[in-house]
C-alpha cells in the first residue's frame, strides 16, 4: 500500500489557506463566510485524516505518530462550537488546536 503524499501535501495547503480565511472572516463578523470556509476546511481535513489513518503503519515506521484521541477530541470541540453558533470559540479552536 502506498501513501498518497502529494494529496496530503495539497490538502494541507488547502487546509492552511482555509483556516486563515475562516478565522479572518469570523474576526470581522462575517459568520456566513466563516462557516462556508469551515465546511471546506472540514472536507479537506477529513480526506487528509483518512489518508493518514489508512497509512498509519507507514507513518509509524517513519517515526510519525498520529494521536487519534487528540484528533477526535479536537474535531468534537470544533463541531460543538459550530453547533452552538459560537463562532468566536470556533475561530479560537482553529487557531489554537488545529
Amino acid at each position: 500500500m502506498q501513501m498518497n503524499y502529494q494529496m496530503v501535501y495539497q490538502n494541507n495547503l488547502s487546509i492552511m489557506l482555509l483556516l486563515t480565511r475562516c478565522k479572518e472572516a469570523i474576526r470581522i463578523q462575517d459568520y456566513d463566510g466563516g462557516v462556508r470556509r469551515f465546511r471546506e476546511f472540514l472536507f479537506y481535513f477529513q480526506k487528509t485524516l483518512e489518508e493518514l489513518i489508512k497509512n498509519q503503519n507507514i507513518l509509524i515506521q517513519d517515526g510519525i505518530q498520529i494521536e487519534n484521541t487528540y484528533m477526535t477530541g479536537m474535531l468534537a470541540e470544533l463541531l460543538a462550537a459550530q453547533k452552538e453558533n459560537d463562532y468566536i470559540l470556533l475561530a479560537d479552536y482553529l487557531e489554537l488546536k488545529v
